[in-house]
């Protein structure tokens, strides 16, 4: 059980501290949904509400984590969610935080949701229990790892896994068409 550790310090905790608000009652959801390229491979906005909404006898304060890059999406995510009736906040972070200040939010969440990315690999390495939404252009490569029981890895297998991301449809289809 060998796992990466996160030098951190007493700002970056006070950093997550200040910025993250979890209402009483609810599942404190890190939702980091950028991915860098290719650009077809991210879930689209509004299944990330779909899913949460699959979920009604949850309530969530989602927190949304990603780079300067990945701002948009954040932006789009956090609109798909708004009217929602159990998610009782989104505290949308994405360019707002530096790594350390990520790691130390990703710790406060009881669990992590997107794509393969950063913020999957830390909540992973911090042993909460992910959801990683995976395609099939390097599937393998990078997930699964982690706890099984724990760390989930949700996909759509195709006959043209292993593509590299050069898919032959006119969408991604092994991630756009993942069920919510």
């Amino acid at each position: 059980d060998v796992r990466p550790e996160f030098w951190t310090t007493a700002a970056d905790r006070r950093w997550a501290e200040a910025s993250l608000r979890r209402e009483p009652g609810t599942t404190l959801l890190a939702l980091a949904p950028g991915v860098t390229a290719p650009a077809g491979k991210a879930y689209p906005a509004a299944r990330y509400a779909e899913v949460l909404a699959g979920v009604p006898e949850r309530r969530f304060s989602v927190a949304l984590l990603g780079g300067p890059s990945d701002a948009a999406a954040c932006a789009e995510v956090a609109a798909a969610l708004g009217g929602l009736s159990n998610v009782a906040s989104v505290a949308n972070l994405a360019g707002r935080s530096t790594i350390r200040e990520m790691v130390e939010a990703i710790r406060r969440c009881d669990a992590v949701l997107g794509p393969d990315s950063a913020p999957l690999h830390v909540g992973i390495a911090l042993g909460k229990p992910t959801a990683c939404i995976v395609g099939g252009g390097h599937f393998g490569r990078f997930h699964p790892w982690g706890d099984p029981a724990l760390n989930r890895v949700v996909h759509q297998r195709m006959a043209c896994y292993g593509c590299g991301w050069a898919c032959p449809y006119e969408t991604m289809r092994c991630v756009q068409e993942i069920a919510p």
